[in-house]
């Protein structure tokens, strides 16, 4: 599927910034402000500055962030994309790098009880679990479709900001694959299905076919 095919507006729409109905759990803004504190060029005020927008700066200021709780979504998108400004990366290439980051450390670490398994295609079946633990108005499925091979759908997504979603997953299972011992991560996905709405926001699901060898 073409990468175009992938938008990502961050755009809040009717909702004021911090408001929106589609949230991701605290610990993904942890580990932007800990990734933009420890190794952006200029720290917060560079990715403030290339950012330039206030309302989202003053948000992000004001609130305490657990990592367990729930935030609109819309902010964090702005931050990331902000953040690849600075570094002069693609937006997609940047939010992959982290979710392959993460993958690879959470899933032996904060995740491990939870993806604990005897082989690389029994943790790709279980990794959903986690998707659904970041993005908690999200659902997702996987099941085993041969030696190297698994088929999953992801559904309600919100249509503005398919991109990210996307990006985050394939960052997060090569992450996790190869840290399980996969090699050549590779995916394969179907156009975006209409899949509802949510609060007037359309949503959208994909699916998708992951290979690998080990």
């Amino acid at each position: 599927m073409s990468k175009e095919t992938w938008a990502c507006d961050p755009s809040p729409g009717r909702y004021r910034i911090g408001e929106g109905p589609f949230r991701v759990r605290g610990v993904m803004y942890m580990g932007y402000f800990e990734y933009a504190t420890k190794r952006t060029p200029g720290g917060l005020p560079a990715v403030y500055a290339a950012m330039a927008h206030p309302e989202v700066e003053a948000f992000l200021e004001r609130t305490i962030f657990l990592a367990a709780s729930s935030y609109d979504i819309v902010p964090i998108v702005h931050f990331a994309r902000a953040l690849a400004k600075v570094e002069g990366t693609s937006f997609d290439k940047f939010v992959r790098g982290r979710a392959r980051y993460a993958g690879e450390h959470n899933v032996m670490g904060l995740y491990r009880a939870q993806m604990r398994s005897s082989s690389v295609g029994d943790m790709a079946v279980r990794l959903p679990r986690i998707f659904e633990r970041y993005f908690g108005h999200c659902r997702a499925e996987m099941s085993h479709a041969g030696e190297g091979l698994v088929e999953g759908l992801f559904a309600g997504m919100p249509a503005p900001l398919l991109g990210y979603y996307v990006w985050c997953n394939e960052g997060f299972i090569e992450g996790a694959l190869s840290a399980a011992g996969a090699r050549d991560v590779r995916y394969s996905w179907s156009a975006p299905i209409p899949d509802g709405e949510r609060d007037g926001t359309p949503q959208k699901a994909v699916t998708v076919r992951i290979t690998w060898a080990v």
